[in-house]
Order: structure tokens, then sequence, then C-alpha cells
């Protein structure tokens, strides 16, 4: 048993100059169902320190069941499924797995009993019980106005199988390895989570095609061979050398992640002052804590795609509420476009998308200066959630939100009911003084 994957050309083609911002149309919206690996996730998932509230759950997530968080967001005003889906198999193991998995969804939940896959049953693989996933209706959302319905989701979001990527692209990840012969990739592995291996190489052929790909894998191993220290802290989970940072840039990763398993980058650029910051402290300092974040989400990209087989990428949510014009200053523009492009030369099929909510009306007077300095990849990837204020309002109008979340895996002020953290804030937090004996 695989995972549902496209049939579209494996090759990420040339993303088109960006268009004017304007809010998404109306389609309906893929949920892939993710096929836990054959071996126990436990051990990559304790590889890494960085905090999420979920990984072991996800973790001890049956074989042959779905990734127990994804909860399908029903379409537009259709009732809600309720009824559980149809067991499945598990794919025959290894002769000496043991999977022993208990998972209590909620109360009122049934909780899994022990599956344990063993030599005998190889040959004919006992049914798994797979949890059933809580139904979720407009109603179980904060705020959620009487009659309230789920909108359909602007755009398609897949994940596609990583090992049906593998097998389209193995002529060419043996090409790269041809061309990097003269290169021992083992002796970059010290203060690295991320194996050199065929996955990670083919991480650089859809992003760069066959030609780019072997510059694009020397400059990240020359990237990383002189960020050691940067990459042992970020898999570590230690960010307090950008603590000074996150003050007047408030951006994080989340400790939830969405119901297809992608890692969370939440961002109040409403709160934020970005002018202090870039008063305080360099350009490089600037770029360097937000490389840093990248590689923590990478590796949990990484770890999920080895997991669950399938090509795992981050969201970014844009929280703009609070956000005014004159807040905007160019040297801060300049550093995130720098950043962009590190990330999209380091850190290949990282980002899957990047969604604003609660979006000031001047957006569009400052596109031009983002189309300058950003990639037109990055800028290809942006869309703007319908919600204008998540701190009075329902979530509800928002289709991303809704889909790519439940009400307790968003945070409460975008609009659902989980908690926000330390460098967040509370949701009515103040905006970031310029001075500090400002109000």
């Amino acid at each position: 048993m695989g995972c549902a994957s496209s049939k579209e050309t494996v090759q990420e083609p040339t993303s088109p100059e960006p268009a004017p911002l304007k809010l998404a149309s109306t389609m309906d919206v893929v949920l892939v169902d993710p096929t836990p690996p054959e071996e126990s996730a436990l051990a990559a998932a304790a590889m890494l320190k960085v905090d999420d509230a979920n990984s072991a759950e996800r973790a001890l997530a049956p074989t042959g069941c779905p990734y127990h968080h994804a909860w399908a967001a029903p379409a537009a005003s259709s009732p809600p499924e309720t009824s559980p889906p149809a067991a499945t198999e598990p794919e025959p193991v290894a002769t000496d797995a043991v999977h022993e998995s208990i998972v209590a969804l909620a109360e009122d939940e049934p909780v899994l009993k022990s599956s344990v896959l063993s030599s005998a049953s190889v040959a004919e693989p006992e049914a798994v019980s797979c949890p059933v996933a809580k139904a979720v209706t407009p109603s179980d959302w904060p705020r959620a106005p009487p009659g309230a319905s789920f909108k359909k989701l602007g755009f398609t979001r897949e994940q596609k199988n990583v090992d049906e990527l593998l097998v389209a692209n193995a002529a060419a990840i043996a090409t790269l390895r041809e061309a990097l012969a003269d290169t021992d990739l083992s002796k970059y592995d010290l203060g690295s989570r991320v194996p050199y291996d065929d996955i990670w190489l083919l991480r650089f052929i859809l992003s760069n095609g066959n030609q780019g790909a072997e510059k694009a894998v020397r400059a990240t191993l020359a990237y990383r061979a002189a960020n050691v220290e940067l990459l042992e802290r970020a898999a570590a989970g230690d960010n307090a050398k950008y603590q000074p940072l996150l003050r007047y840039s408030i951006a994080e990763v989340y400790s939830q992640r969405t119901t297809m398993d992608e890692p969370v980058q939440l961002i109040r650029a409403g709160k934020s002052n970005v002018k202090k910051l870039m008063d305080l402290f360099t350009e490089d300092e600037v770029v360097e804590s937000m490389n840093f974040q990248k590689e923590q989400l990478f590796l949990m990209c990484d770890e999920a795609t080895r997991r669950t087989r399938r090509l795992v990428k981050m969201v970014t949510c844009l929280d703009m509420h609070s956000s005014k014009f004159t807040d905007n200053d160019k040297r801060f523009f300049k550093a995130l476009g720098r950043a962009s492009k590190d990330s999209e030369l380091y850190y290949p099929q990282l980002l899957q998308i990047t969604v604003a909510i609660n979006v000031p009306s001047y957006l569009n007077l400052i596109w031009p200066i983002a189309k300058r300095v950003m990639p037109a990849k990055t800028l290809a990837k942006f869309r703007i959630c319908s919600a204008r204020n998540t701190l009075t309002e329902s979530a509800v109008k928002c289709p991303f939100a809704t889909t790519a979340f439940t009400p307790d895996t968003l945070v409460n002020f975008l609009g659902g009911s989980g908690p926000s953290t330390t460098v967040l804030g509370p949701a009515d937090r103040p905006r970031v003084a310029y001075d500090e004996n400002e109000d």
C-alpha cells in the first residue's frame, strides 16, 4: 500500500512572475492520507529536540492507518463525514519489526489496542483497527456564527509519494552522484541530522532540475561546512542566541503541525518592530536568525518525509493584525530577500505555502518592493486568507485555517483555541514600541 501521489511531471517547473495579489477563487482541496513507514518513527522523532506537542502521537500511529490528526474538512455547505474509514491491512514488514501502538485521540474516542506484528504474522498480516478521526464542524470553531459553513480552499494541497519520486528520478540521482564523485558526502555529516542520501539529493533535482542540481548541492555543502555551530544549535532546539532579535521580529516554529504533518512557522508581523530590529542588529545577524529557523524547519520536514514517505514541506502563517504601512523598512526587506534566496538554495523543496491572515488594505502598495527583493518561486507560493480580524471574528472565514488546522491546533490569535507561546505573546499583545519607554 502506498501513498496517493500526483501524476504530474515530477520536475518542478520554472515559477512564473508573481501576479498582482487577489483573493483566491474556490476549488476543492485535496488531503492526502499518509502511510507511516515500516519502522518505528520514535527514534527519528527523538533526534529532534524542537518542541513539538504531537510528535509522540504521530510516531505511534499504527502501520496501515492515516495520520490520526488528518481530520478532513468537509466541503462547503456539505455535512461533515462522520463514518469511520474502512479498515486496511498493513504491508508485510521485516520479521524483526514489532509495532506496539497505543493511541488515545480524546476521552470520547476509542483507545487503539496494541497491534503486534511479529514473524508469525508476516505471511498473513492481521487487519489493523485504525483510530477514527473526529469530524470538525463549523460550530466547533471559536466565535463561529450560527449557521456558518466551511469555505472551499482556493488551491489544491497535496504531498507526493517520495518513493515514487525516487523511482521516477533514479537516473537523475545516479547522474548527480556521479557528478559528485569527487566529494565525500559523509565528511559533511558533522553537525547535521540530515542524511546526505538519495532523498536529500532528490530535493535538489526537483527544485533545480538535472542541470542545476550539482551546483546547488556543492553550494549547500559549503554552507553547511561553514556553519556547523548553527546546525548543531538548530538540531538541539537552542535558540538562545536569537532571543534578543525575537523581541522585535516575532517569529517562531510553532509546537503544532498542520493536518498534513507540515511544520508551521508563525510570524506576528503586525506586532513586530522591524525598524528597531534593524537599528539594533546588523543585516548579517538578522539573516542568520532567519536561516536558523529554516534549518529547524528543514530538519522537521526531513524527519516527517522519511517517516510518512510523503514529501513534507513547511507552512508559514503571516499574521498581519495591527500592521501599518509606516512599519515597513527597506533594510528589513533586504535582509528578508537574502534569507529567502539562501533558503531557496540551501533548503530545496522546503516551502509549501505562505498564507497571510488579517491582511491590511495597503499590502498592494508594498508588493512591488517584495517583487524586487524576493525570489519569484517564494512569491508564487504566497496566498491571502479572507479573514480580516481573527481576534474578534471566527476562523471559519479562512478556508486555509479550517483545512490545515483543527480548532485545538490553530493558535488562539489566528482564531483557534491552541495556546500561544512566550515569544509569540498573548492574543491581545501590544505592538512592540520603538522606544522602550513608549506605551
